[in-house]
């Protein structure tokens, strides 16, 4: 009888830490976003270069972040596409212009 009860011992024994475990990770899963939004919130809208708000200017096409202090122009990168695109546009509207 002793044996039937130290295997279920050691079965809950199992059980028990592998709970444990699935919940330190779940905790450290949390840990991780939440550290992840808080650095968000401190760069988010910041020039890469100098730290200071950046204000979105609207061209015809894409939306650009000039810094408010030094100027840098930050491109997000699904915009870098369209952008590449309309001035691929816009150069052969133009040349086309000027060879007839």
């Amino acid at each position: 009888m002793t044996k039937g009860k130290d295997l279920e011992k050691e079965y809950f024994f199992h059980e028990n830490a592998a709970s444990k475990h699935k919940a330190e990770i779940e905790r450290q899963r949390q840990k991780d976003y939440d550290d992840d939004l808080k650095l968000k919130q401190l760069h988010y809208m910041k020039c890469p270069k100098c730290g200071h708000d950046l204000k979105t200017k609207r061209l015809t096409y894409i939306d650009i972040d000039q810094c408010s202090s030094c100027g840098v122009f930050v491109i997000e990168a699904q915009n870098i596409d369209k952008f590449i695109a309309e001035e691929k546009s816009l150069l052969k509207s133009l040349i086309n212009l000027f060879k007839t």
